[in-house]
Formats: structure tokens, sequence, C-alpha cells
């Protein structure tokens, strides 16, 4: 099977939004894998980070809300069985509920092909990593927004430099061994103004770490305007770009970077059709808001709102129209790959 990433090209070389849309149709008609699952088992974190855009929630008991081990049982019957990719964590920190690294081992025994835990990596053991790689983990993002002590302690508030690298040493090590020659290594990094100058020693700083993915995006968005790349900023965002991207080549590692739109000011046009394949799942509203999934299957709903009719309908409106309809995914698929 292609990995997501060979599907994300494809899909980026795919100039009509049509032939996509008929894709996902045959895929639900023949109950084929064709779901991206986003999955925060808590909506919460261990840190503040400067350049997040999740603005935190309590329950009525001053923690933040977290799915029960039978919400996510029940949630993962739902979507899992039709799910290509699970990655566990997206806007909030997986590690700080108690049964994450179930979660993992559920998505695994669910036979999702691509399952990946997005995280800052602070609350990591080696013994985390270790279960991690042994319950099915095939991706680990680990989120560094500096490349300098001060700024990434400064950005990522609560966070600590000397941890973030003995977990990516310990990452190092356990990827040298031969039963996690699979368990590949992403590294996320979010441009600001505050850290743009130092963008450009990434690989200097993290390449020991032989990362396999490089995600380079812009922060975006008004939690942080302050932070946000102005236009002045281009030519030296651009610069910086450049040379990792001959350095990733050189060093065999895979960039996604924000190369066309790095100021946001417009949607991609790949977003077309992520309504019907990208499921985001938190405690506060699983994928849409009139989902009752306590009371309704994924397939029930699907039936109730006639998704596979709207599909075929879609298929006759313009990539224009689509994109508009979409306005909530309006930043996702905001890079290149190369």
């Amino acid at each position: 099977m292609l990995s997501i990433y060979g599907l994300l090209r494809i899909h980026q070389r795919l100039r009509s939004h049509r032939l996509v849309l008929l894709g996902v149709l045959l895929a639900r008609r023949l109950r084929l894998r064709h779901l991206s699952v986003r999955f925060d088992p808590v909506a919460g974190c261990n840190l503040a980070c400067r350049v997040c855009p999740s603005v935190a929630t309590t329950a009525s008991d001053g923690r933040p809300p977290a799915f029960t081990w039978p919400d996510i049982e029940r949630l993962a019957s739902m979507l899992f069985p039709g799910a290509l990719q699970v990655v566990i964590g997206c806007s909030w920190e997986p590690t700080i509920h108690p049964r994450y690294l179930d979660l993992v081992s559920l998505a695994r025994a669910w036979k999702v092909p691509w399952i990946g835990l997005t995280t800052n990596g602070q609350n990591l053991q080696e013994r985390d990593l270790h279960e991690l790689a042994r319950r099915g983990l095939g991706e680990l993002t680990l989120s560094i927004h500096g490349v300098r002590e001060q700024t990434y302690e400064r950005l990522m508030v609560g966070a600590s430099w000397d941890r973030l690298h003995e977990v990516l040493r310990a990452v190092r090590d356990l990827r040298t061994g031969r039963p996690s020659r699979r368990f590949r290594l992403r590294l996320n990094y979010t441009i600001n103004r505050e850290n743009l100058a130092e963008s450009g020693d990434l690989l200097d700083v993290f390449g020991e770490y032989r990362p396999d993915v490089l995600q380079v995006r812009p922060v975006f968005g008004g939690s942080a305007p302050g932070l946000n790349l102005r236009s002045e900023d281009l030519a030296a965002y651009r610069i910086h770009l450049a040379s990792l991207a001959r350095e990733c080549r050189e060093r065999r590692i895979l960039l996604l970077a924000n190369r066309a739109d790095p100021l946001h000011a417009a949607p991609a046009a790949g977003i077309a059709v992520l309504p019907a394949v990208y499921l985001y799942v938190d405690p506060v509203t699983v994928w849409r808001e009139d989902f009752a999934w306590r009371t309704e299957t994924y397939g029930q709903y699907c039936r109730r709102i006639g998704l596979d009719r709207q599909l075929r309908r879609d298929l006759f409106r313009s990539r224009g129209e689509l994109v508009k309809s979409a306005a909530r995914y309006a930043d996702s698929l905001k890079y290149d790959l190369d």
C-alpha cells in the first residue's frame, strides 16, 4: 500500500477534484478505507505554547474535557474500520490522557494501516517510546518551535529544551533497533516572527536525530497575531526554506512546507474533498456538531444526512464552490511535498 505521503503526492498532482470525489464514492460503496481520522482523546495540554491556535476549556471539575475509555471504544468501532490513517493528537496533547497508549493499540487492533501520534514530547519516557513502537505506532511527530534553547522555551511555555533532546536521543536509539525499523520520526516546526531568523539552522541542530519528515509551516490565525509572518518577512522565509529544501534532499528527508501561501491569504484548492474524508474528533465536537455519536453510528448518520447523495451532487459542482463550502478546512493542505 502507498504511504500517506505517496497518496498526498497523487492528490496534489490530480487536477480533477471530480476524479478524487469519484474515488471517495467508490471507496464508500466498496467499503474500502478512505478516512483520515484526527483523534484528540483529551481537550487539554501540559504546555501553554504561544503559537498554538487552540483555546483551553475545562469541565465542571476544573479538568480538561476527556473521553472515557468506553467513549473511545465506541468511536473506534465506528470510525477506524474505514480509516486509512489515524493520527492521535491534533490540536491538543494526547499524552495527558491516561490511556493514550491503549488508543494506539486499539487503532492497531482495527488494522488501521497508518497510525501516528503528535506530541510535544515532554511527557514521554524511554519506556513509553518502546511501548509505542511495540503497539504499532508508525510515526511519531514531535513539535519543536525553536532552534535555540531560549526561543524554544519562550515559545513553548512550560517545556524544557533538555527534556526535548532526551526524548529525541531516546527515539534515535530506539530506531537503531531492528524491531523498530518502521518507527518514523517527523518534526513539526511552526515558523513565526520570533523564530524565523534561526529557521535555516534547523537541521544543524536536529539533523543528528535523523528525522524522516520535516514539516515547516507558518503560524496563522488570531491566537498570536503578533507572531504571524508579514509581507516583509516573506523574502527571509523563502531564503530559509530554499536552504532547508537543499539540506533535506541531501539527507533524504521529506520536506512538507508551505510555499505557495505562507500568509494564509486563501484556502488551498485541495480542501474541496476534505469534508468527505477528514474527520476531526475531540471531547467537545465529534466531526460535525449534529452527529449524535452517542446514540447513532457513523453509518446511520451518513445515511441520515444523505452523504453519498451529497457527494454525487458535488461531482457536478465547480472546485471553487466546493472550496467555499469547505471553509472550516481553509488552513489544511497548506504545504508541498519535496
